[in-house]
């Protein structure tokens, strides 16, 4: 029975994917699907694993590295966001406030 190039390699299985099973990896990326908080730990593991083993070549550890910081960049977007949205909630809230005090007055 013939190996595949990551089989042989790494019966470990941090190897790198054939081609077919990353593209659905790439669109939750890119499509932004919901990844319950233990799958994406354990991605982040395997990816950790990948960049961190000898045994990897450079394009399988910088392919690794650039999904850990796109997903990283994604984060911080996200926090981003966060803020911005409680930001306007404030001036929504002063605004509300303010055209309360208005309609009081006249």
């Amino acid at each position: 029975m013939s190996k595949s190039r990551g089989e042989a390699r790494d019966p470990g299985g941090i190897a790198d994917p054939p081609a077919h099973e990353k593209r659905p990896v790439a669109r939750t990326k890119v499509e932004r699907w919901p990844i319950p908080a233990g799958a994406r730990r354990g991605a982040v593991g395997r990816l950790l694993k990948v960049i961190d083993d000898d045994q990897a070549t450079h394009r399988e550890a910088i392919d690794a590295t650039k999904v850990l910081l796109s997903a990283d960049k994604l984060n911080l977007e996200w926090i981003r966001m966060g803020i911005e949205l409680e930001e306007f909630e404030a001036i929504w809230q002063k605004l509300e406030s303010l055209a309360g005090a208005r309609a009081n007055l006249g």
